[in-house]
C-alpha cells in the first residue's frame, strides 16, 4: 500500500548471486537478488504521470517487502524446518568442497548466517491511465 492505494505489481528475479563464506569454522551467505517490477494497476484510479517521488517510494517500500519476505523463509529454513530447502549446500559445497565432505550439513546449516542484499527496478511504463489524479 501507499497512500491509501494497493498496487498490483508483477515481480521477475532478474539476477541472483550467491556468495558462501567459510572462516573459524563459521558459514556465511552473501545472496545478491536483482528484481525487475512492473506497476500494473491499483485499486483506486491510479494517474497515467505516477511521479518520481512516488515512484521511488514505492520502490523502497517493495524492497523492503521484498527483504521481509526472503529473511522469514530464511528463519523458516533455519528454525522452523532446520533444512536447507534453499539449497545453499550447492554453493558451499562447490566453493567448500573438502570441509563440506568432513561436517553435517544438516547440522551446521541452521548456525550459518546469511545476509540478503536486494534491488528493485520499478518500470510504470506501461500503467493504465484512469484520469489526471496526482498520487504525491
Amino acid at each position: 500500500p501507499y497512500n491509501g492505494i494497493n498496487f498490483t505489481i508483477k515481480i521477475e528475479l532478474k539476477k541472483r548471486k550467491i556468495t558462501a563464506s567459510y572462516e573459524n569454522g563459521e558459514i556465511s551467505f552473501d545472496i545478491k537478488m536483482d528484481f525487475d517490477a512492473e506497476l500494473l494497476y491499483g485499486d483506486q484510479k491510479t494517474p497515467y504521470n505516477f511521479e518520481e517521488t512516488a515512484n521511488r517510494e514505492v520502490t523502497e517500500i517493495l524492497k523492503n517487502m521484498l527483504l521481509n519476505e526472503l529473511y522469514e523463509a530464511i528463519e523458516r529454513a533455519h528454525a522452523e524446518y532446520k533444512c536447507d530447502y534453499l539449497q545453499l549446500d550447492d554453493e558451499f559445497r562447490i566453493r567448500y568442497p573438502e570441509e563440506f565432505k568432513n561436517m553435517d550439513w544438516h547440522g551446521e546449516f541452521p548456525k550459518s548466517e546469511i545476509m540478503i542484499n536486494v534491488s528493485v527496478e520499478l518500470n510504470t511504463t506501461y500503467m493504465m491511465d484512469y484520469g489526471a489524479v496526482d498520487v504525491k
